[in-house]
């Protein structure tokens, strides 16, 4: 428009100035805009002028330049207008196809993990679920929890991902946690320390369990490393080598095809609430405790084993928990949902103020709503790469990422992790302590759910992410994947 204007500008000043002559005064001014054509504004007096003096074509002029100069001022208050009414959204750009790295056959260099229990996550990194299971709210069990994590070390691709087609490792999470059956418990005071000793009995249970009864000689490192009375003094203790009686294998029909069965593989591990901690004041000392625990009383609930001294204080409750660390297998899938505007950013002084890494995990809003828990909805197709040797029987390999974690519990002391919310408390050794991102994270689900299988999940899933993502450019195994991501674009607002 502002090209017109100036033609339209410069054609009357050079038909003025050659058909019906000018003031002297108003030569130089017609002579520039001929030349020029930059505005109709600077001839506009000129033609004023022709007008006063009553000759007619300086009146035809004058209207001229007055409609150029209105469809001027129209049309640029109608494109402020039209711009002002614009803002920057996001929408679904286009779908591309592109080959991404998704897994590796490097599995010896896995082992040579370090212990991310002791560091922070880099990310709360976002994945995609499906669960396959009814939901019966039987306490003390996830259920099949498929998790697929997104072969993206940006965040944005993450971030902005609606969409995803094709190959993906996934991994079942499935968590259940009982109580143990505790016998000859007794507590020992060695060099400062507390220990708790017993003997747990093994049931076999389950669908095709291959699990022997048997009986466990366990001692755990009671650890006190809570600073605060809303804060559950609990340690997670592991074996790093367990007995072949402490693995338990399930076989059930697994997600997409029901012909495909997945297998899980459950290493246990014990939950210890160390609650006479918490009860404990100035004139209360260990002895003391230890004196009145010498004929104690226990109990055992649906999830947790309860243990009183002799006066009816509760002393210690526990739970075993089954975490699978069967090897993820490689799938067909498709990924859908929205993009989110950041992932959770995790900030541990604060977890309170800060639900969405709870949400992340299901914990606060239904599972199924996928998209206020700021994840992708996972459809689960057919396996690749399935051995058809294998029998039903066999035991299937371990998830490395996953199971290399639970061995760098032997880095601690022990075998003991605090999770308590202060990783500064004068109370304990650093040393014994799960980065407090991990606590804070551990603290708020089971105090918000009394679920320790979804905390004990929650933590599992991110032990196995900071592995995956750690070893992520190293992945060499490719498979074209179809993917939308959403982008930035400016739409008038009455349109959003």
């Amino acid at each position: 428009m502002g090209l017109h204007i100036g033609l339209i500008a410069a054609a009357a000043a050079a038909i003025i100035l050659e058909t019906t002559g000018v003031l002297l005064v108003d030569a130089p001014a017609l002579s520039i805009e001929r030349a020029t054509g930059a505005s109709p504004f600077n001839i506009l007096p000129a033609a004023l002028r022709r007008c006063i003096t009553g000759r007619g074509s300086g009146l035809l002029y004058f209207l001229i330049l007055t409609l150029t100069i209105f469809l001027g001022l129209l049309s640029t208050f109608t494109s402020t207008i039209l711009l002002s009414d614009f803002e920057t959204v996001q929408v679904q750009g286009p779908i591309k196809t592109r080959n991404i790295a998704i897994d590796t056959n490097k599995t010896g260099q896995f082992w040579k993990t370090t212990s991310y229990w002791r560091y922070s996550p880099s990310a709360q990194w976002r994945f995609a679920e499906e669960k396959i299971d009814d939901i019966d709210n039987s306490p003390g069990e996830t259920y099949n929890t498929f998790r697929a994590m997104l072969p993206f070390s940006n965040a944005e691709s993450r971030t902005s991902l609606e969409y995803y087609s094709g190959p993906a490792v996934v991994a079942n999470f499935r968590t259940k946690c009982v109580r143990p059956m505790m016998q000859n418990v007794s507590f020992q005071r060695e060099d400062g320390k507390l220990y708790m000793s017993f003997n747990e009995v093994i049931v076999s249970s389950g669908p095709m369990s291959r699990r022997e009864d048997s009986s466990d000689n366990v001692r755990v490192l009671l650890i006190d490393c809570s600073s605060s009375q809303t804060t559950w003094p609990i340690s997670l203790y592991t074996n790093p080598n367990p007995k072949p009686g402490s693995t338990l294998m399930f076989s059930t029909p697994g997600p997409g095809d029901e012909s495909f069965t997945t297998k899980s593989v459950f290493h246990s591990v014990f939950l210890i609430n160390s609650t006479f901690l918490r009860n404990k004041n100035n004139t209360e000392s260990w002895d003391t405790i230890l004196t009145n625990a010498t004929d104690i009383n226990i109990e055992h609930g649906d999830v947790w084993t309860k243990i009183s001294d002799r006066d009816g204080l509760e002393l210690i409750n526990a739970t075993t928990c089954f975490v699978n660390v069967a090897a993820p297998n490689t799938h067909h899938v498709n990924m859908t949902g929205h993009a989110i505007k950041s992932e959770p950013d995790g900030d541990w002084r604060h977890p309170k103020s800060d639900t969405t890494i709870r949400h992340q995990f299901g914990v606060g809003l239904r599972q199924w709503d996928f998209s206020d828990r700021g994840i992708l909805e996972l459809s689960i197709g057919s396996p690749l790469n399935v051995d058809k040797n294998e029998k039903d029987s066999d035991f299937p390999a371990p998830n490395l990422l996953l199971n290399g974690s639970l061995k760098d519990s032997a880095s601690s002391l022990e075998g003991c992790w605090a999770l308590s919310d202060d990783l500064n408390s004068l109370h304990c050794f650093e040393d014994w302590s799960a980065h407090a991102t991990h606590a804070a994270v551990f603290q708020e689900i089971i105090q918000a759910t009394r679920e320790p299988a979804l905390a004990v999940q929650a933590l599992m899933t991110r032990l196995y992410q900071m592995a995956y993502y750690d070893w992520l450019q190293s992945y060499d195994i490719q498979y074209p994947v179809a993917t939308i991501h959403a982008i930035n674009a400016l739409i008038p607002a009455r349109w959003n």
